[in-house]
């Protein structure tokens, strides 16, 4: 398998932002449901159905301003996103093997972006 580029013109939402409490029990935010949305559309044409073995994923993001983030509060986000686009079987660790994700620069138009790079992972099994 050749590496998947996918192109999200968004900047993923941090995962302490995508789950609330409310009267009637825990739901997704509409922040995450956006990005979810994007991811799908991003890549509904990669793949026609779900990678069934291990992946290693790589996040490249453009940050919109220069605001303080935790890095590693977009991996979940990310990859819950490309499951819920039905990208991946599941999303755990017999699936992801790797996940790494790293701020690449920050934006000059205050538009956040998230590349989203998948390839199989070459480690040894388990």
């Amino acid at each position: 398998m050749s590496e998947i580029i996918i192109e999200v013109p968004a900047y993923p939402p941090s995962a302490n932002a995508i789950w609330r409490n409310g009267k009637h029990g825990t739901y997704l935010t509409q922040q995450a449901k956006d990005f979810n949305a994007l991811v799908h559309m991003s890549c509904r044409h990669q793949l026609p159905s779900f990678l069934s073995y291990p992946v290693e994923i790589e996040i490249l993001l453009t940050m919109k301003d220069r605001r303080q983030r935790d890095v590693d509060n977009v991996n979940k986000v990310v990859v819950d996103a490309l499951r819920k686009a039905k990208l991946l079987e599941d999303d755990s660790w017999k699936f992801v093997r790797r996940v790494s994700s790293e701020i690449e620069r920050i934006s000059d138009n205050n538009i956040g972006t998230t590349i989203i790079k998948i390839k199989k992972y070459n480690g040894d099994d388990l």
